[in-house]
């Protein structure tokens, strides 16, 4: 759990503090790119967390979605980010894919 609660406090913190970059990189979308990585990453944290409930698939994307969407609605709000649905989007196929992922896999990640 304190693994999640760490991994959470840090994708709040990247997500909204103003970070500058490159918006593309080698014609490719880069902050896309990395909306993906994170939730990927995060749906493996979350499902570590929640791997002995009834559904975790369920609770993994219904918790980290959530997330990445009360995150938007506070971008939309600071004048230095945005709203948009792309990062929507792009969140879900991280969170998805992480999913898939532990599913074919078959990974145990339970701590002994």
């Amino acid at each position: 759990m304190r693994l999640l609660f760490i991994y959470s406090i840090f994708v709040l913190f990247i997500s909204l503090f103003p970070l500058e970059g490159p918006r593309f990189l080698g014609g490719i979308p880069w902050d896309k790119i990395i909306h993906f990585f994170i939730y990927f990453i995060f749906a493996i944290i979350t499902y570590k967390t929640f791997f002995k409930s009834l559904h975790p698939y369920l609770y993994v994307f219904v918790y980290n979605f959530s997330f990445g969407l009360i995150v938007e609605i506070i971008q939309y709000f600071l004048p230095y980010r945005t709203f948009e649905f792309k990062d929507l989007f792009f969140n879900s196929l991280g969170i998805l894919c992480g999913l898939i992922f532990l599913r074919y896999f078959n990974l145990s990640l339970e701590i002994k």
